[in-house]
């Protein structure tokens, strides 16, 4: 609310109670932030029954800031300041009543009423009566209630020019392997068993197979067709594994130990094989085959970090990157000895995971910043890094980075979950992010040469879409390829 103003207070409708909100990973100050994080802030206030005031600050662990209705909204989105109805208009953008989600706004700035409340979902099947989240007046404290129809058609629809749609929970990336015409693809199912399919002679794709399993990762699949070898992580934090049998079907899964959490990156020939982890404690956590193939106890590399584990280079040199647990990007690399250095940050603040591509002395890094762009940082002759640089973009996904030096394109799903394109140009800058369409709920995964590329990703059915280009260099339309992946 604006200094020295005040609304009269409406009467609810009733008193809903207030929904649980997953917590998600923290935003920073006027960056990106996902609509589940605005309602686990601003969800803060109500429980602590924060008193409205137009002059006093109330302080939390997610800052200070005036409380009324517009330091209300200003914390619950992470703004720099506590705003008033005059100043927060350059941070909002008008939207249509029926696009309205959680964490959007209502506002209203007349010479009768300033005031504005975040939305939180409908109280009515005919969508005409808003339950809110409002510092409403004098007297009162923060609060969920319902708004009769004819106050909420008083107020216009708002959005936070930086929110972004939350992933949904358990999505499964695609894992794509094998040449054009005989790619096999694996997920995890909509019952936690690690799922397939591949190409037939005409290249359609077969029936969803399961091969058995229980996890709660992605699947990582490494080796060629006939020796593959399939990873994940159990429910109880274990590695476990599934390989090739001579007639091409797969083992029973077998453990390997281990308590991590995320995806296991696999690297290395067959016989040695390195995995890499965020162990439960946040550090890295890596075993490797022995002499028989057999893989050796869990050891620590250290390291507080907040990701999966992105490992580049061979044996003997290889580089290690993560999202540090201060949100950036943290490194280490194999000494000599074989040994790993102490991890060193490398900067930036990011969301997500790191992807890493090039050549050793060559490597360039990619990742989702936590103002949502798409920002890139290369080595330098010495092998020092440049200052991070924004490629532009407003993503929710992870970055997939395809192609050789001055011919790269990156994937990613945008904030409004289409997938999402920039290629280097001739001068090695990026051009201006394409729309590919689509509704995906995570991360794209592309596979094939370039004007031969293929995307994959998990759509927000739940089943398995793929693109491809086209002789012109266009793709075709999304086809779904079926499948039923884990997700909401």
């Amino acid at each position: 609310m604006a200094a020295g103003l005040t609304v009269v207070a409406v009467p609810a409708l009733a008193a809903p109670s207030a929904p649980h909100t997953m917590t998600a990973a923290a935003s920073t100050v006027n960056g990106q932030i996902t609509r589940s994080e605005v309602l686990t802030r601003s969800q803060s206030w109500i429980d602590a029954q924060v008193p409205y005031s137009q002059t006093s600050p109330y302080s939390n662990q997610y800052g200070s800031y005036r409380s009324d209705c517009s330091g209300f909204v200003s914390m619950a989105w992470h703004l720099d300041q506590a705003y008033t109805t005059y100043s927060l208009p350059p941070m909002m953008t008008t939207i249509a009543r029926s696009d309205l989600k959680p964490g959007d706004a209502l506002y209203r700035q007349d010479s009768d009423t300033q005031h504005i409340a975040l939305f939180v979902r409908w109280f009515d099947g005919a969508h005409t009566q808003p339950v809110v989240r409002e510092e409403a007046n004098f007297g009162e404290v923060a609060k969920e209630d319902s708004w009769p129809a004819s106050w909420a058609n008083t107020f216009t629809p708002k959005r936070y020019v930086n929110i972004v749609d939350d992933l949904p929970s358990g999505s499964s990336s695609v894992t794509a392997v094998g040449a054009s015409g005989q790619r096999a693809l694996f997920a995890r199912g909509a019952g936690g068993d690690v799922v397939t399919s591949w190409q037939q002679p005409d290249t359609t794709y077969g029936p969803w197979v399961s091969l058995g399993g229980n996890i709660t990762s992605d699947v990582t699949v490494v080796g060629d067709s006939g020796s593959r070898v399939l990873y994940g992580r159990a429910p109880n934090g274990n590695v476990v594994t599934s390989w090739q049998n001579p007639d091409t079907t797969y083992t029973p899964w077998v453990s390997l130990g281990g308590n991590i959490t995320g995806n296991v990156t696999v690297v290395g020939a067959p016989g040695d094989r390195a995995l890499f982890a965020r162990g439960a404690n946040g550090n890295v956590v890596t075993t490797w085959q022995q002499p028989d193939t057999t893989y050796g106890p869990w050891v620590s590399l250290g390291g507080n970090i907040g990701s999966d584990v992105t490992v580049v280079g061979d044996s003997g040199s290889r580089v290690l990157f993560a999202r540090g647990a201060g949100g950036d990007v943290v490194t280490s690399w194999q000494q000599p000895d074989t040994n790993y250095t102490p991890w060193q940050s490398l900067g930036a603040q990011i969301a997500g995971n790191v992807t890493v591509v090039g050549a050793p002395g060559q490597w360039a890094v990619f990742a989702r910043s936590t103002g949502g762009d798409v920002i890139s940082t290369w080595q330098k002759p010495d092998t020092s890094y440049v200052s991070w640089v924004s490629l532009g973009g407003s993503i929710s996904s992870d970055v997939t980075v395809v192609g050789d030096s001055g011919s790269r394109v990156i994937y990613a799903r945008g904030s409004n979950g289409s997938v999402f394109t920039t290629w280097q140009q001739p001068d090695t800058t990026y051009g201006s992010w394409v729309s590919l369409g689509a509704l995906v709920t995570g991360k794209v995964t592309a596979v094939g040469d370039p004007g031969d590329r293929a995307l994959f990703a998990e759509a927000t059915g739940n089943d398995v879409i793929s693109s491809w280009q086209q002789p012109d260099t266009t793709y075709h339309s999304w086809v779904s390829l079926g499948g039923h992946l884990a997700g909401n």
